[in-house]
């Protein structure tokens, strides 16, 4: 941005941080790439031996990285000071304007809002039908005193009055 720059501090420390991990970064090349020619007899060794190189050249390159941050953020920081100084300065300037948008709008005709007209949602019937030949009753409901005609397999005894819990957040509804 500009050279009279609130953050001339920060901006310098950035500059320095950025051209040391240059420097890191370079440096970490070849490091690793000498130690690994010089390592040692098998292809592993030469690349362990190298791995501190690559980790300088890491730890270079996120110098770098956040030498930019700092400079982006100190940049954004400065061009929103600009942007409040020119809004500052535009209301300073033109405040019958902002009396003649105020009183334009007072006048303009206003629409009616039409009412939302709030819908109680349709109960969802989740719970499927008791099969009449189980010989479960929902709460407070009395089996008939007719027995089914021919059940496929022997039905169980409902046990004293207890509902099966699968029916105890709502009673199900009988099938005829």
């Amino acid at each position: 941005m500009s050279d009279d720059s609130r953050y001339r501090g920060g901006r310098a420390i950035a500059s320095i941080l950025e051209k040391l991990g240059w420097l890191a970064a370079i440096g970490g090349i070849g490091v690793a790439g000498w130690v690994s020619m010089t390592g040692g007899p098998t292809v592993l060794d030469r690349v362990a031996a190298g791995l501190p190189g690559f980790g300088l050249m890491l730890l270079g390159l996120i110098a770098i990285c956040v030498a930019a941050l700092t400079r982006a953020t100190m940049d954004g920081s400065e061009a929103m000071r600009e942007v409040a100084q020119l809004t500052r300065d535009r209301a300073r300037h033109a405040p019958d304007a902002r009396l003649a948008l105020r009183a334009a709008a007072e006048k303009a005709p206003s629409r009616p809002m039409p009412e939302a007209v709030a819908r109680e949602p349709e109960p969802l019937d989740d719970v499927p039908p008791v099969p009449p030949s189980l010989g479960i009753a929902p709460r407070g409901a009395k089996l008939s005193a007719t027995k089914p005609e021919a059940p496929t397999a022997p039905a169980k005894p409902a046990k004293s009055g207890k509902v099966h819990p699968i029916f105890s957040a709502r009673p199900p509804r009988q099938t005829s």
